[in-house]
């Protein structure tokens, strides 16, 4: 039997000639859904066993913040660039094998935390581990495919992220409903460890496309000035970044927004977000690749146009669903403002590997996921909390969600300018391709 190995089972360049992709590719591409769902549940784990650990641990809204985002996103700001320099240089199958084993393993020994500092510790080393866990998925998917499906096949990877949380809410929810918290963790660690040995055994490294064997890899500093140079990619890192914040935020008090202010149970929200919200967020994610790529195939800022109107639109849908005096009602919108506020990931994500040169392309997606959680993962969900503990009282979530998703108007901002950029770009990092 084949093992999965795009790389040798079709060139590149004769695979985007010939107009077709070969069935290998697909295989790996499941593969790395795969992982890229496993990371997502480990770390939006965390949503789900909040409210018991506060109650367990006596801790303020603004520590969970911390727990749930802010350390994360510090450690993906700390180990980010240096994992994107190893993504550049080393074995990219060998580092997400040796990234998954870690960010598992510690996930499951935070079930034996016995305080604050103890939880603060383990979920310092999952983040840690998981700051190259996507960037390196990215670029082995940008070498996978031919640039024209790009968008398609980071938008399949991308609905990675929406299945993680709903399979922490359905299964997550119901382990920590019935079995406590500390199960939560524990059950959460296990699919990274199966899903690690399956990579090393079953995918190859596939060729760097665009670059020699025998070419010498970009400096950190060449690599960040080239960065600098394509304004249309550093607006689109920011306005990702802005929304990132929002759908952080977001996710990571669902649950207890919910909770405090519908007065339902961990089950009853977990099942009802992962339904609708769920289901809503994978179709937002993958359809936005998918739309991007056939709206984007005569003129690439189109893509940018579509997904400034995705984040716009965002808005409206979620403070209508904030405010809905019914839960019902609530659980109806929130779909609604999770198909538009996450329709922007995968479509950036193609975008910055594609506006990235061949020797950079593993800093510049390590920047894009730097910037991502630092001002998704860590900021978001900490300035929700430090904001709800400012509003007080039983709807200060409310208030507090409200003020966040308002950031998207950044986004929309920071989307338009990138498009009056981007062919000139494009075309520079045409200029830099190896023939």
């Amino acid at each position: 039997m084949d093992r999965l190995s795009p790389a040798s089972a079709i060139p590149a360049a004769a695979g985007e000639e010939q107009g077709r992709i070969a069935a290998g590719s697909w295989l790996t591409l499941l593969l790395f859904f795969l992982i890229y769902t496993c990371l997502n549940y480990d770390r939006a784990i965390m949503a789900v066993v909040q409210e018991p650990i506060k109650h367990e641990f006596g801790l303020s809204d603004s520590q969970l913040g911390a727990l749930g985002g802010l350390v994360h996103g510090a450690m993906f700001a700390l180990f980010g660039l240096p994992a994107g320099l190893l993504i550049d240089r080393v074995n990219r199958r060998n580092l997400l094998v040796g990234m998954m084993i870690i960010w598992s393993l510690t996930t499951a020994l935070g079930a034996l935390a016995g305080g604050f500092l103890s939880l603060l510790a383990c979920r310092m080393f999952v983040g840690a581990a998981e700051a190259g866990g996507f960037p390196t998925l990215l670029t082995l998917t940008a070498d996978i495919f031919p640039r024209r499906r790009h968008g398609t096949a980071m938008g399949l990877l991308g609905t990675g992220s929406s299945t993680g949380i709903i399979l922490t809410l359905l299964f997550g929810g119901m382990i920590v409903q019935s079995y406590g918290w500390r199960a939560g963790l524990l059950t959460a660690g296990v699919p990274g460890l199966l899903l690690a040995m399956l990579t090393l055994l079953s995918v190859r490294e596939p060729r760097r496309k665009g670059v020699s064997r025998d070419a010498p890899r970009a400096t950190l500093g060449e690599a960040l000035r080239f960065i600098l140079s394509q304004r249309s990619m550093v607006l689109c890192m920011m306005g990702s970044a802005m929304g990132s914040a929002c759908l952080a935020g977001f996710w990571a008090w669902a649950v207890s927004f919910l909770v405090r202010v519908h007065g339902l149970s961990i089950r009853e929200v977990g099942f009802g977000l992962a339904v609708g919200a769920g289901l809503a967020g994978l179709t937002g994610t993958m359809l936005g690749g998918v739309i991007a790529d056939l709206v984007g195939a005569k003129d690439p800022r189109r893509r940018l146009y579509l997904v400034a109107g995705l984040c716009l639109a965002a808005i409206p849908a979620a403070e209508i669903a904030l405010f809905a005096d019914s839960s019902l009602l609530a659980f109806l919108l929130l779909p609604i403002f999770l198909i538009l506020g996450a329709g922007y990931t995968s479509v950036i994500a193609a975008l910055v590997a594609n506006l990235a040169s061949p020797r950079t392309r593993g800093t510049s997606m390590a920047v894009l996921s730097i910037l991502n959680n630092a001002l998704g993962t860590a900021l978001g969900p900490f300035v929700v909390g430090l904001l709800s503990d400012a509003i007080g009282g039983e709807t200060s979530l409310r208030y507090a969600l409200a003020i966040l998703v308002c950031g998207y108007l950044i986004s929309v901002l920071c989307f338009l300018l990138a498009a009056r950029r981007l062919p000139a770009d494009l075309a520079r990092v045409s200029a830099t391709e190896t023939r």
